[in-house]
C-alpha cells in the first residue's frame, strides 16, 4: 500500500487532501511545515509520493523540494505541487525546475487529484522496475563477464600447459589436423626424424611410412598402434611405435605420439627365440602326459608339502566329475588357479570357462550380469545380451568371492543348481543351461549359512565337493620352491647384464620366517619388488620389502656353515608319489662348494643325517632358535614372539608343531 506525505500550513487543506487519499486507500501522512516533513523523512520514514504547498512558514516549497531531491532516499519519490489560482506560469515552471513532478491548482478537485496521483505512483513503480530490472541485467552482465574473463583465462593456461607438456614430453608428439597437415610437433620429434616444417603434409613427411594404406586404417581407429621400423635422424635405422589420439574440440585434430622400442623389440626377439625350445619342450611333456593317460598334476600350482599334496589329489579325482565344487582358502592362495586346473584337466577343457568375481558385480546389476537380458527390459536395452551363465553354456562357471553374493542373487543361484534353468531380465519364460559350477570364498560360509547371512540350502548345493586350500603359512617347505618359481617367471624381465640366479641364503630365512597374511600373492609381490631393486646375481636380505626384515629377521649363529644360496637349476625332475610330484625339482642348496659339509658346530646343534633335506634342515634351526628364545626370556612366549619377529599365535603354533617345551 501506497505511503503518502502531504506538507501544508492551513489545516483546511491538509484535511480535505487527507480525506481524498485515505478513501482512496492510500496511507497517509501530514505535517504543517518543511522542517517537520525534512524531520519524517530523516528518521527513517520512506513515502511514495510528496504533495507539498507552494507557501510555507520557513523553508518554502521549491526549496523543500529541491532538499528533497539532494537526497538519496528520496532523489526518484514523484512530488506534487498544490498551490493556489494566484500562482502563475512563472511560479510552475520554477516548480519544474527544482524537481517537481506535476502541478495541481487548489482548491483541487477530488477526482483530478486521485488521477494525478494514481498516475504518479505507476510512473513510480514502474520506474522502480525499470531500476529494478536495470541492477538485475547489470548484474548478470557483470557475471558473464567475470566468467567468460575466467573461462579465457582458463583456456589461456590450459593451451600454455598443453603446450608446456607437450614440448616436454620425452617422446616425440606430432598434431595434425582432419586434412593430414601438421599443425604442431616438439623437441624429441625434431631430435627424431629431424625438423619438420608446420603445414606439413602427411604424405611427404617422415610420418609417410606409418600412414600406407596397410596401416592407415589401425592408426585412424582410436588408440591404433603401428610398429616400423625407420630411418631416424641420429641413430640409424629403429623399430618405432606410432600411437594416435583424438584431440577433441571444434575441428578434428590428432595426435601421433611415436615412441623408440628397439630394446624391446630387440628383447622380446630374445625371449621368443629362448622361449622357443622351451614351449615346444612342454607342449612335447604335456602331449606325453595325455598319450599316456597318466593324467593332470597341477604343473602351474607350486608346491608339494603334504597339504598340497592332498589338494593335487583331490582336483586329480575330479578330472572326470562335474559335480559342483567349493574351494575354500584366503585371499592369495590360488584358488582360480585351481578351479581352472579342475576345468581344463577335465572332459570339458575345450568348453568356455567363465571366471565371475562376484563381489565386483553391483547388486542391482547382478541378475542381468549373470543371467542376460531381453530387448527393451529396461531403458537402454536395445537389443538382446547373453548373460554369463549363458556364456558358459556347455562348460564351467566360477563364482570367485560367491559369499559376497546378495540374497537375491543366492536365491537365483540355488534355482540353476537346481533346475538348469536362467530367465533372463525381461524375458518371459526360462532358457535351459548345461553348465559345471565351481565357487570359491575366503569367508566361513558354514558359519555364515548358521548366522542366516547365506543361504544354507545353496551353502549345501554348493559344497558337493570342498577343496581346502592351506595359507602359505601353514606350508613353509613349498616357500623355497615358489620363491624360486617366481624369480624364474620375473626375472626374465630384467636386462641381460642384470640377471639373477637365485636367492640367497639370509633372503630365503626371512622369507620362510614371515607369517604371509596374503599368502602367494604377497610372495609374488615381495618377489617382484626384489628382482626390481636387486643389483644381482642373488636376491639378498636388503632386497626384501623391509617389513620382512623387521618382522622376519632371523639370526644364524646356529648354523655355522660356509656362505650359500638358492639357486635355479636347470634339470632334475622330482619323483611322484601316487600320482603327485613331490620335492622342489627346481630347488638346489649349495654349501660353498659341491661338496661341502656342515661344520663341527652345526652338526653338535643339529645332530648327525644319513641325508640333508632343506626343509627339514630350516625346521631343525628354526626349532633351536625358539627353543633358545624361550629359555632366554624364561618362557614368556609373547617376549620371545616379539625377540623372534612373529606373530604370537605363529610361535604358539610352530611350538605345538615342533613339540618344543617352554
Amino acid at each position: 500500500m501506497s505511503r503518502i506525505l502531504v506538507v501544508d500550513d492551513r489545516t483546511d487543506n491538509l484535511l480535505v487532501v487527507d480525506r481524498h487519499l485515505t478513501d482512496a486507500g492510500y496511507v497517509v501522512d501530514t505535517v504543517s511545515s518543511a522542517e517537520f516533513a525534512l524531520a519524517r523523512v530523516a528518521s527513517g520514514q520512506r513515502y511514495d509520493l510528496f504533495v507539498l504547498d507552494v507557501v510555507l512558514p520557513g523553508i518554502s516549497g521549491f526549496e523543500l523540494c529541491q532538499r528533497l531531491r539532494s537526497r538519496v532516499d528520496t532523489a526518484d519519490t514523484p512530488i506534487l505541487f498544490l498551490t493556489g489560482e494566484k500562482h502563475g506560469v512563472p511560479d510552475k515552471v520554477k516548480g519544474f525546475d527544482v524537481g517537481a513532478n506535476d502541478y495541481l491548482a487548489k482548491p483541487a478537485d477530488a477526482c483530478e487529484l486521485l488521477a494525478r496521483v494514481g498516475m504518479l505512483l505507476r510512473l513510480r513503480k514502474a520506474l522502480i522496475e525499470v531500476q529494478t530490472a536495470n541492477e538485475r541485467l547489470e548484474r548478470l552482465v557483470d557475471d558473464r563477464t567475470a566468467e567468460l574473463r575466467d573461462a579465457l583465462q582458463s583456456l589461456e593456461r590450459q593451451r600454455h600447459l598443453w603446450e608446456g607438456v607437450v614440448r616436454g614430453l620425452p617422446s616425440a608428439v606430432f598434431v595434425y589436423d582432419a586434412a593430414d597437415r601438421l599443425l604442431r610437433s616438439n623437441d624429441a620429434a625434431e631430435d627424431l626424424l629431424g625438423p619438420v616444417p608446420i603445414g606439413t603434409s602427411l604424405s611427404t613427411s617422415p610420418l609417410a611410412p606409418f600412414f600406407e594404406p596397410e596401416h592407415r586404417q589401425e592408426l585412424d581407429r582410436v588408440g591404433g598402434r603401428v610398429v616400423l621400423e625407420i630411418d631416424t635422424r641420429h641413430r640409424g635405422r629403429r623399430w618405432i611405435e606410432a600411437e594416435s589420439t583424438r584431440l577433441d574440440g571444434d575441428e578434428p585434430r590428432w595426435l601421433i605420439h611415436l615412441r623408440d622400442v628397439t630394446e624391446r623389440v630387440q628383447a622380446l626377439d630374445e625371449a621368443e627365440r629362448r622361449g622357443e625350445e622351451r614351449l615346444q619342450d612342454r607342449i612335447a611333456n604335456l602331449e606325453r602326459q595325455l598319450d599316456s593317460g597318466t593324467g593332470y598334476r597341477m604343473t602351474q600350482v607350486v608346491g608339494h608339502s603334504p597339504a598340497m599334496a592332498r589338494v593335487h589329489q583331490q582336483v586329480d579325482q575330479l578330472r572326470k566329475s562335474r559335480a559342483s565344487v567349493l574351494i575354500c582358502g584366503e585371499s592369495g592362495t590360488g584358488k582360480e588357479l585351481v578351479a581352472r586346473a579342475i576345468h581344463y584337466d577335465g572332459e570339458l577343457r575345450d568348453r568356455p570357462f567363465v571366471p565371475v568375481h562376484c563381489g565386483a558385480i553391483p547388486a542391482s546389476l547382478a541378475e542381468s550380469e549373470l543371467f542376460g537380458y531381453v530387448r527393451g527390459a529396461f531403458t537402454g536395452a536395445t537389443s538382446n545380451v547373453k548373460g554369463l551363465f549363458e556364456v558358459a553354456d556347455g562348460g564351467t562357471i566360477f563364482l570367485d568371492e560367491i559369499g559376497e553374493c546378495s540374497p537375491d542373487v543366492q536365491a537365483k543361484l540355488l534355482r540353476v543348481l537346481q533346475s538348469g534353468e536362467i530367465r533372463p531380465v525381461g524375458a518371459n519364460r526360462e532358457r535351459i543351461v548345461d553348465v559345471r559350477l565351481i565357487a570359491a570364498t575366503n569367508q566361513p560360509l558354514a558359519e555364515m549359512a548358521r548366522r542366516g547371512e547365506f543361504r544354507e540350502d545353496l551353502y549345501y548345493r554348493l559344497n558337493v565337493v570342498q577343496i581346502d586350500l592351506p595359507p602359505l603359512r601353514e606350508r613353509i617347505e613349498d616357500i623355497a620352491e615358489l620363491a624360486i618359481h617366481l624369480l624364474e617367471k620375473h626375472a626374465q624381465t630384467r636386462e641381460g647384464d642384470r640377471q639373477l640366479s637365485g636367492i640367497s641364503r639370509d633372503a630365503m630365512k626371512l622369507l620362510e620366517a614371515h607369517d604371509w597374511a596374503g599368502n602367494v600373492r604377497e610372495l609374488e609381490n615381495v618377489i617382484v619388488r626384489a628382482v626390481a631393486l636387486s643389483r644381482g646375481p642373488l636376491i639378498q636380505a636388503e632386497d626384501l620389502s623391509p617389513r620382512l626384515r623387521r618382522v622376519g629377521r632371523v639370526e644364524t649363529e646356529h648354523a655355522d656353515l660356509a656362505s650359500g644360496a638358492l639357486v635355479i637349476r636347470e634339470a632334475g625332475a622330482a619323483a611322484d608319489i601316487h600320482g603327485v610330484p613331490t620335492g622342489p625339482s627346481q630347488v638346489s642348496w649349495i654349501l660353498g662348494s659341491s661338496d661341502a659339509a656342515p661344520s663341527a658346530r652345526g652338526e653338535t646343534s643339529l645332530g648327525k643325517r644319513k641325508s640333508f633335506s632343506l626343509p627339514q634342515f630350516i625346521s631343525d634351526i628354526e626349532r633351536l632358535k625358539i627353543a633358545e628364545v624361550l629359555q632366554a626370556v624364561g618362557g614368556n612366549r609373547l617376549e620371545a614372539a616379539k625377540i623372534l619377529g612373529i606373530g604370537k599365535s605363529s610361535l604358539y603354533r610352530k611350538i605345538k608343531e615342533m613339540n618344543i617345551d617352554g
